[in-house]
């Protein structure tokens, strides 16, 4: 993935346990359930929702897809997300450099997720 490795490999340099998923892993939500982080570059709108998350994780949306309508969405359900994170990046804002900036600040003790898009 495009933003999926090198967000890892940011994560791991800070200490942070990562693991890597994808559409087609066995049990993904049970997977991703675990994580504190949840960082997510699927490629599939909406694909993502509150079954894929912790309470209180931190969702971090990389996805950037179109609806049937044309609007500009995530690969996560924002709206029902929310609810239960607690912090989540809205898309369009999310980006790999403003994400990698943020990550410089962490020091991780931590699980992390992702959700890379199959190829």
């Amino acid at each position: 993935s495009h933003a999926g490795k090198p967000i890892a490999q940011l994560l791991i340099a800070k200490n942070a346990t990562v693991t890597l998923t994808h559409s087609r892993t066995h049990h993904l939500s049970e997977i991703t359930k675990k994580a504190d982080i949840l960082v997510v570059a699927i490629g599939r709108g909406h694909f993502v929702t509150k079954d894929f998350v912790k309470e209180g994780a931190v969702v971090i949306d990389v996805g950037m897809n179109r609806d049937e309508n044309g609007k500009l969405i995530g690969d996560v359900k924002f709206d029902e997300v929310s609810e239960i994170a607690s912090l989540i990046t809205p898309v369009p804002r999310a980006n790999l450099s403003s994400l990698q900036a943020e990550f410089e600040e962490i020091e991780c003790d931590t699980s992390i997720s992702f959700m890379v898009k199959q190829r």
